[in-house]
């Protein structure tokens, strides 16, 4: 899975913990399209990139996201159709 723009936030934590996509990716992708349509949903009041990128790299591989707590929760809502 590369690109993650409609995938389900159970599909890409299958594929977090498979190992085809690490979190640092997925905050990457996230904070591109909130970067990209925000600009026209204006849907957020601050992104805290920095801390997204933090989180990400501390993640230890293999755990699920739940586990960690390093899961986006703006991503489903970017993710809605």
């Amino acid at each position: 899975m590369t690109e993650l723009t409609w995938a389900s936030a159970g599909a890409i934590a299958s594929s977090v913990a498979r190992g085809e996509i690490n979190a640092t990716q997925v905050i990457e992708q996230t904070l591109a399209r909130i970067a990209r349509r925000d600009t026209v949903l204006n849907a957020f009041t601050a992104v805290t990139a920095e801390r997204a990128h933090t989180r990400a790299a501390a993640k230890p591989a293999g755990l699920t996201w739940a586990r960690s707590r390093a899961t986006p929760p703006i991503w489903r809502s970017l993710t809605m159709r």
